[in-house]
């Protein structure tokens, strides 16, 4: 997930820059005096959302900002694991979040989990959005770590050629996967594991060369 143009990915700080909203102007000149007259404007209204980022888990809730137009308030949580690097961490951030970025996470009030498991790292993100003043103080949800039936095939390294071992899916990875390229600092070839079906509906934005999703046990053979 290492597209650069999605710094909620990247940073769980979603304040990326946009236009204010700006007078519209028709420079027909049939239309001129009507639009001297009534000066058309864009409605701009800004919300104040709390803004933190912390990786202990805990974010403070009492720092306020003003969004900019065409932004709402979001909760992200990040956590990644991989265990081959020692690297074990939950990114937790509040702020701002543009509508065009609430829109390719379907980021909704009740919130959208993004969960993979490819053997050699599992990943996790918890997203949720909304519209009134200092609202995003939402919690992630408890992960469920209870097998749920699913099983995919993995890698036990990311130096494996063949990937044949098993790894039982969790929450809500109801889609085995195949992923080709390297993810965060895991340089490899392919990649098998469990993924969510979230992930799965936005892979056109992750840039791998390659990631396909299947439903059933072991489709993801290769």
């Amino acid at each position: 997930m290492r597209n650069k143009t999605n710094t909620f990915f990247e940073k769980l700080k979603p304040f990326q820059k946009f236009p204010s909203c700006k007078h519209l102007f028709i420079k027909m000149k049939l239309f001129l005096a009507l639009y001297v007259l009534s000066s058309s404007f864009c409605p701009v209204s800004m919300l104040r959302c709390l803004d933190c980022t912390s990786e202990s888990g805990q974010c403070n809730t009492t720092i306020s900002k003003e969004c900019e137009a065409d932004h709402v308030c979001a909760s992200g949580t990040l956590s990644i694991s991989i265990p081959g690097f020692n690297i074990n961490s939950t990114t937790m951030s509040r702020g701002c979040f543009s509508r065009r970025e609430q829109k390719l996470l379907s980021a909704a009030a009740t919130g959208e989990l993004y969960s993979a498991n490819v053997g050699v790292a599992q990943v996790s993100l918890f997203v949720a959005s909304c519209e009134s003043d200092n609202c995003n103080n939402i919690p992630a949800p408890d992960l469920d770590n209870n097998p749920n039936g699913l099983k995919c095939l993995t890698c036990d390294n990311h130096s494996d050629k063949v990937c044949n071992s098993t790894v039982s899916c969790v929450r809500n990875q109801n889609q085995c996967v195949i992923i080709k390229g390297p993810l965060f600092l895991i340089e490899s070839e392919m990649m098998l594991g469990c993924s969510s079906k979230s992930v799965c509906e936005k892979s056109d934005i992750y840039n791998f060369p390659k990631f396909e999703c299947c439903s059933g046990n072991f489709c993801n053979r290769v």
